[in-house]
C-alpha cells in the first residue's frame, strides 16, 4: 500500500512509537507525529495539535492519515482527518486487541469533554483497518484483558461461540488470538453494514458502555475502557434479569467468563454512585426522561430498553 500513498503522516503515541515506529516509517517512508498515551490527552488540545503538525508537514487533501496504534489514537487521528480541510484520508493500524475488534472499525472518531467521553466526534471511516494480531505480542497483560471486555461483548450480542470461547480463559485465548480476533471483528462490521450511523441496531453494541462509560470517567481514568465495560456489563446483565426482561443465569454466565479473563464485575466500593448516575445522564446515548440500555436478553441476543430509574440499576 505504501507506493500509493502521497505525503503520508503517521500519527502514534509515545507506547507504540517505542516498540513498533521505526519499522512502521522505513516502511512507508512517512513523517509521524507523537502524541501523549492516555485517555486523559483524547481532548480538544491533542486534536489541535494534530492539525498543526498536518500543516508543518504540508498535508493536503490528497494526503493520507495512518492511524497507529490504540483507541484513543484512532479516535484523535481520525476525528483530526475528517475535519482537517474537510477531511482527508485515514488507515487504521490498531496495535491493541480494544481497537482491532472495536475503535478501528465503524467510522466513530472523536474526543472527549471534562463533562463525558466522545462528546464531540463525527463518523468518517477509514479507508482501510490493517490489524495483525501479531502487533499484540507487546501489549501488557493488563490491555489484552481490557481487550477481551470488547470481546466478550460481541459475543454476547451475536455470536454464541465466540463467548463460549471466551469463557475459556487467557491462556486459550492467548494461543488464538487470531480467531478471536477475526470473529470479534466479523460481528461488529457485520452490524455496522446494517446501520452505520446508529439510527437502530448499531446501538446494540453500546452494551455495558451506559454503564461503563460513566464508571470509567468517575475513576477518573484509573480504570482502563474494557475494564470499565466489563463492570458495565456484569452490572447491565444483573438489573435485566432482575427486572425480568433477561433469561434466568445470563447474569452469571456473563460474570464468570469476565472473572475467568481476570476482568472486574462491581463497581468499586470508593466510586460515588450519584456521580455514576450524574455521568449516565450526560452520556450521549440519553433522551431527557430515560436512557437506553442495550440489555442482554440471552447470550448472542441483546436489546435496546429505555430505562427511566438509574438508581435501580446500579
Amino acid at each position: 500500500t505504501a507506493r500509493g500513498l502521497q505525503n503520508p503522516i503517521i500519527v502514534t503515541d509515545e507506547n507504540v512509537a517505542k516498540f513498533h515506529l521505526e519499522k512502521m516509517q522505513n516502511l512507508l517512508q512517512a513523517k509521524a507525529v507523537i502524541i501523549p498515551a492516555g485517555e486523559e490527552h483524547k481532548n480538544l488540545e491533542t486534536v489541535s495539535r494534530l492539525w498543526k503538525a498536518f500543516l508543518e508537514n504540508g498535508l493536503d487533501r490528497k494526503s493520507t492519515v495512518i492511524a497507529f496504534g490504540g483507541g484513543v489514537v484512532g479516535d484523535l487521528a481520525g476525528f483530526a482527518a475528517s475535519t482537517y480541510m474537510r477531511g482527508v484520508d485515514w488507515i487504521a493500524v490498531p496495535t491493541t486487541l480494544l481497537a482491532m475488534v472495536d475503535a478501528s472499525i465503524g467510522g466513530k472518531t472523536g474526543f472527549d469533554l471534562p463533562e463525558g467521553k466522545n462528546l464531540i466526534g463525527s463518523f468518517h471511516p477509514p479507508k482501510l483497518v490493517l490489524a495483525d494480531p501479531s502487533l499484540l505480542l507487546t501489549l501488557s497483560d493488563r490491555d489484552l484483558r481490557s481487550g477481551m471486555a470488547e470481546v466478550v461483548k460481541h459475543g454476547i450480542i451475536a455470536d454464541p461461540e465466540l463467548f463460549a470461547f471466551c469463557a475459556n480463559g487467557m491462556d486459550w485465548v492467548k494461543n488464538n488470538l487470531e480467531d478471536v480476533v477475526k470473529r470479534a471483528m466479523a460481528v461488529k462490521i457485520h452490524i455496522i453494514e446494517e446501520d452505520p450511523y446508529e439510527k437502530g441496531i448499531r446501538a446494540t453494541l453500546n452494551l455495558g458502555h451506559t454503564v461503563g462509560h460513566a464508571v470509567e470517567l468517575v475513576s477518573g481514568f484509573k480504570l482502563t475502557h474494557g475494564e470499565s465495560v466489563a463492570i458495565g456489563m456484569a452490572v447491565e446483565a444483573a438489573y435485566a434479569v432482575r427486572v425480568g426482561v433477561a433469561v434466568r443465569g445470563v447474569d452469571e454466565a456473563i460474570e464468570s467468563t469476565l472473572s475467568n479473563l481476570g476482568l472486574p464485575t462491581r463497581i468499586p466500593e470508593e466510586l460515588s454512585r450519584e456521580e455514576i448516575i450524574r455521568a449516565m445522564r450526560v452520556d450521549k446515548k440519553k433522551n431527557a426522561k430515560s436512557i437506553r440500555f442495550a440489555l442482554p436478553m440471552e447470550i448472542g441476543r441483546v436489546e435496546l430498553v429505555d430505562v427511566t430509574n438509574l438508581e435501580e440499576v446500579l
